[in-house]
């Protein structure tokens, strides 16, 4: 330990653990969608790519099935209709 300017005998403080993160390079992907280059984490789960993040962000991910319901109605409503009653005959099931 050496002393400093002040005369306190502490050890230096230890730089932040991002400090230490500045110069690697982080896990990043290019959106297809809208092109920016972004952190893993802005990308959901995706089983059948290398990375196993979804090629879309999720933020253009969702505007992409926003975009899908809204012109295509019916097949939208023939999904919902489909998940209700798997919802109703489970809890039927568990009862």
């Amino acid at each position: 330990m050496t002393m400093d300017s002040t005369g306190s005998s502490f050890p230096p403080l230890l730089s932040p653990p991002t400090a230490a993160l500045e110069g690697a390079a982080l896990p990043s992907k290019t959106c297809r969608d809208c092109s920016t280059l972004k952190l893993l984490t802005a990308f959901g789960r995706h089983r059948n790519t290398a990375d196993r993040c979804s090629p879309y962000c999720r933020v253009c991910y969702s505007a992409r099935v926003r975009k899908w319901r809204k012109e295509h109605p019916e097949a939208q409503e023939k999904i919902q209709r489909k998940y209700l009653m798997r919802r109703k005959l489970r809890s039927i099931a568990s009862e």
